[in-house]
């Protein structure tokens, strides 16, 4: 019993993995993010510092 439930869970697994892989195929053809120059650039920008509450100091 525990095989077919593992076999079932690779298949998924495979099905899953094809979707993705297809999906960021679409998104690379697309061009989606080719206006990113610099991918360590903007992850500064998107995380720049802003006040948290309970840290004033």
């Amino acid at each position: 019993m525990n095989n077919v439930i593992d076999d079932m869970g690779c298949a998924q697994r495979a099905e899953r993995q094809s979707a993705m892989r297809q999906a960021l195929e679409a998104v690379a053809q697309a061009g989606v993010f080719a206006h990113i120059d610099d991918a360590a650039d903007l992850q500064r920008d998107l995380r720049a510092d802003r006040a948290q509450p309970g840290r004033e100091d």
